[in-house]
């Protein structure tokens, strides 16, 4: 798993590189939030094919603080 998340580090420790998160469900408020990785200067989005790396990935992020953005709201 370390491996995998090793693959991913440059999305939470190169600030430069404008990714974030987009915050997908922004609109329901009654659901746990669901993001998708993305760069946000370029539109880029980062596609994770497995869940469990992808949802560490999200964690490790957000723990960085990283930007978020929403459909309308700077995405």
């Amino acid at each position: 798993m370390v491996e995998h998340l090793e693959e991913f580090k440059y999305l939470w420790e190169d600030i430069s590189g404008g990714w974030g998160l987009l915050h997908v469900n922004a609109d329901r408020k009654q659901e746990a939030p669901d993001y998708l990785v993305v760069n946000i200067s370029n539109k880029n989005v980062v596609l994770i094919e497995d869940d469990v790396v992808a949802k560490k990935v999200i964690e490790k992020m957000l723990s960085n603080g990283p930007r978020i953005v929403a459909i309308g709201n700077g995405f």
